[in-house]
């Protein structure tokens, strides 16, 4: 779909890669995760210069598919006769490449799809992996974005090829000191809007343009109707799922932050049990999370568990598209910027701040210490929520931290808000740390009295946290 794809981030897992290839001995990687993330760039990026074989599978016969590569191998062992005849089946291939495998480099993307064509594919390609390939010195890379058929037919227990891979990598969406490298123009501010509004994923960054303003690109990339992004959650949701009707309610409920079981359940009339079954799919699908208290310590039987939409994108999406979408139909584009999203973006994007602030701390912010704080996450309570909190296993350091997406520089009385939610935090805990620090991330600075006050708290301004990683 992509052409001229950057291949922006990714340094970590194309380090893997090649550090698995460079062990000169039979490989089978799973590369997954959700659709348009980025696994074709990074799968083709590890394969240039390698001289392998990328074979994209697609919504084809089975005929089709063993037809298409057939030619793939015809081309890239220049054998005329193969070219001529093809493969007769999926096992002929492997014993035709298990001579030639030694060093060779295969990507196969999309397995699903292939699966599609032949569901007896997994247990084929089970059957030729263990007979002609698992000493051959290939090394083999599986790619997919349908999360429910990875699983079914290659990472579950139960799959047909669970315990041939040597290694895998999820790939997740970008980070936004990553993200943020598509706009390289923008201020900080813009690119977290951005980010807010589309994600970290690689393919719907690539829908908004450097050259134009944040709201031109909203208005032409996300509200017009003939666009990519305006039909994308029906299209990921139909892929994935029988009704998609009744996950819409829900993750409309959730846009409209009810975050509560009880919340939504009001909203949508779904029974509990029948709700508690959609949004267990939706978790697994890694559309929606469960978020509890950082304290808590036993998660899984929190009784404190709120629920959000994971993505960005689907979050804004639900937010301000979905709801609006008879206006849009109408080509009222402008009446739903200015009465519609640009009131409410400011509150809508503290939540992508807070999330860009988190991964900051867990990922810069735990590198400047000399001591490690194994937990971070949210807290709250019946009467205290504080944005950031952070401790260690040995009880001996505590941080609390505010997360601030304001037009106005943060004053003092933040410090001393925060100060104040400590002891609900300690009570929580159930003791006092010997070293309670506080830290406040801001988007528009610090006044000049907090500045003064530098040794008792630490301030974290955004334009700090747009180094990429």
């Amino acid at each position: 779909m992509m052409t001229n794809f950057p291949f922006i981030g990714r340094t970590k897992e194309l380090a893997q890669l090649e550090r698995w290839h460079a062990e000169g001995r039979t490989h089978f990687i799973v590369l997954h995760g959700k659709r348009r993330v980025g696994k074709t760039a990074l799968a083709r990026r590890f394969l240039a210069g390698k001289g392998g074989i990328y074979y994209m599978a697609d919504r084809t016969s089975a005929n089709d598919q063993i037809k298409l590569f057939s030619e793939l191998v015809g081309q890239h062992f220049q054998d005329e006769f193969l070219l001529s005849r093809g493969f007769g089946s999926w096992l002929e291939a492997f014993r035709y490449l298990k001579g030639r495998a030694r060093g060779l480099v295969l990507v196969i993307d999309e397995f699903p799809y292939l699966v599609e064509s032949d569901p007896a594919l997994s247990s084929v390609f089970q059957k030729g992996f263990d007979e002609h390939w698992h000493d051959s010195g290939i090394f083999l890379i599986l790619t997919g974005s349908s999360i429910g058929m990875m699983e079914t037919e290659v990472l579950g227990v139960k799959a047909p090829l669970y315990g041939r891979r040597t290694g895998q990598i999820r790939l997740d969406m970008l980070p936004f000191a990553s993200a943020r490298l598509f706009y390289p123009t923008w201020g900080p501010e813009d690119a977290l809007r951005a980010f807010g509004t589309l994600g970290g994923t690689p393919a719907y960054l690539l829908q908004f343009s450097a050259a134009r303003s944040y709201k031109e690109n909203v208005l032409q990339a996300m509200l017009s109707t003939n666009t990519y992004l305006f039909e994308e959650p029906d299209f990921l949701l139909r892929e994935e799922l029988r009704e998609p009707r009744n996950y819409f309610a829900i993750l409309r409920a959730l846009a409209l932050g009810k975050a509560k079981l009880s919340e939504i359940q009001n909203e949508t009339g779904f029974e509990r049990s029948t709700l508690s079954k959609y949004i267990s799919i939706l978790q697994s699908l890694r559309m929606v999370e469960r978020l509890v208290p950082v304290t808590e310590r036993q998660p899984e039987k929190s009784k404190r568990g709120h629920y959000r939409i994971t993505d960005p994108f689907l979050r804004f999406w639900f937010a301000f598209i979905f709801p609006n979408r008879n206006y849009l139909e109408q080509e009222l584009l402008d009446f739903v910027w200015e009465q519609r999203i640009a009131p409410r973006l400011d509150q809508f994007l503290g939540t992508t701040f807070e999330d860009v602030c988190m991964s900051y701390l867990r990922e810069v912010g735990y590198r400047q210490h000399p001591y490690v704080l194994e937990h971070l996450g949210r807290f709250w309570d019946r009467e205290t929520e504080v944005d950031m909190v952070a401790f260690d296993d040995a009880r001996n350091h505590l941080l609390l931290a505010e997360c601030k997406w304001s037009r106005n520089a943060v004053g003092i009385d933040v410090l001393d808000s925060l100060k104040s939610k400590t002891l609900a935090v300690t009570r929580e805990l159930g003791y006092t740390p010997s070293t309670i620090r506080h830290a406040i991330f801001s988007r528009s600075g610090f006044s000049k009295e907090l500045q003064a006050l530098k040794g008792e708290v630490t301030l974290i301004g955004l334009e700090q946290m747009t180094q990429p990683e």
